[in-house]
C-alpha cells in the first residue's frame, strides 16, 4: 500500500520503509507508471578486500530521506533550492527494490539486474530523453551492461 502525501503523518527520517526519498513502491515492473524508476544493485563481487558496496542502496534511501521536504520536492542544501518537485507532487517516482543478487554468482547476480532493467526500459522508467523523458538511476555496486 502506497502512502499518499500530503497526510498529517510526520515522515521523519528514521520512520517507515525507506523508499527513495519516499516515493511509491512499485514491485511489479509490468505495471511501472513512472518518469524515474530507482533499482538498487546491492552487489560487491568484484571487491576483493573491501566489501561494503553491497550496503550502498539502503543507505542511500536511507540518506535521501533527510532532503525530503514539504512543500514536495528535495531541498539541496549547497545549491540551496529544491528539486523534482512535480515529479514528487505527481507521484512519478518509483522505488522498484534492489534486483535479485545471487551471492557467490555474479554471472546470475547481473543477468538479473540486467532483466530488471531491461523491464523498467520497456515501461518508458528510464533514460531515453535528457529533456523531459524517463531517467533511471540503479544505486550500488554494478554496473548494467
Amino acid at each position: 500500500m502506497t502512502e499518499e502525501r500530503g497526510t498529517d503523518r510526520m515522515d521523519y527520517p528514521f520512520v517507515g520503509i525507506p523508499s527513495f526519498l519516499r516515493s511509491p513502491l512499485a514491485q511489479d515492473l509490468a505495471r511501472l507508471d513512472a518518469d524515474v524508476a530507482v533499482l538498487g544493485a546491492p552487489t560487491d563481487e568484484g571487491s576483493p578486500f573491501m566489501p561494503g558496496s553491497r550496503f550502498a542502496p539502503r543507505s542511500i534511501r536511507e540518506h535521501s530521506l533527510r532532503f525530503v521536504t514539504d512543500p514536495p520536492g528535495f531541498f539541496d542544501p549547497q545549491e540551496r533550492r529544491r528539486f523534482l518537485e512535480r515529479e514528487m507532487r505527481e507521484n512519478r517516482i518509483a522505488d522498484v527494490g534492489d534486483a535479485d543478487i545471487l551471492p557467490t554468482n555474479p554471472a546470475d547476480s547481473f543477468a538479473n539486474i540486467t532483466a530488471a532493467t531491461r523491464a523498467i526500459l520497456a515501461r518508458g522508467g528510464a533514460a531515453r530523453d535528457h529533456r523531459r523523458r524517463s531517467r533511471g538511476h540503479v544505486p550500488g555496486g554494478a554496473g548494467v551492461r
